[in-house]
């Protein structure tokens, strides 16, 4: 959107509609709730360094990552931190009101060292169902869960593909 669109509150998306602007509130209205914009957050200040979140053509994206000092799963493992259990619960809380279905995705950082039979792949895949189960115990109807899938070390956000912020799990409230 240019910066007049924005002025004036719009995004730049294409509106099918009252039901897709409706959503784009719901999305927004979302985004504020998580990140206290207008208001009282429900991520304490702590935990609000470990998520970010985004509207795009598929849905609003809540990305949950780690950081060097607080990684969400313990080592290279699949077993889940407090950090990531709370994160899964105060999200849990903020996408109730609301019925999209969900995709859960995992995603690594690389490794310096090239394996012919490189386990980021089935890690990644082990981690995006561990958070499933997570929301699923948090109270997300199973049902409401469209996908889970890993992603390995191919969607890198972080400039240097070794950073601790490429760890992170992604769950994006899919338009209807």
């Amino acid at each position: 959107p240019t910066e007049s669109d924005k002025s004036r509150g719009e995004s730049g998306l294409l509106q099918e509609g009252d039901e897709s602007a409706e959503q784009d509130q719901a999305f927004t209205d979302m985004e504020d709730a998580l990140m206290g914009r207008g208001g009282e957050s429900m991520v304490t200040d702590q935990m609000l360094k470990h998520v970010i979140t985004r509207v795009t053509d598929e849905g609003l994206i809540i990305e949950l990552f780690a950081t060097d000092d607080h990684p969400l799963f313990e080592g290279d493992t699949d077993r889940p931190t407090v950090l990531l259990r709370d994160l899964v619960r105060m999200v849990t809380r903020v996408i109730a009101p609301v019925r999209n279905t969900l995709a859960i995705e995992g995603h690594l950082r690389a490794h310096p060292v090239v394996l012919a039979n490189n386990p980021a792949w089935d890690q990644s895949t082990r981690r995006a169902h561990v958070a499933r189960e997570l929301f699923e115990f948090a109270g997300v109807k199973p049902e409401r869960i469209r996908r889970v899938t890993g992603n390995a070390d191919r969607e890198l956000v972080a400039r240097d593909p070794m950073s601790t912020r490429n760890n992170r799990i992604e769950v994006i409230l899919l338009r209807e």
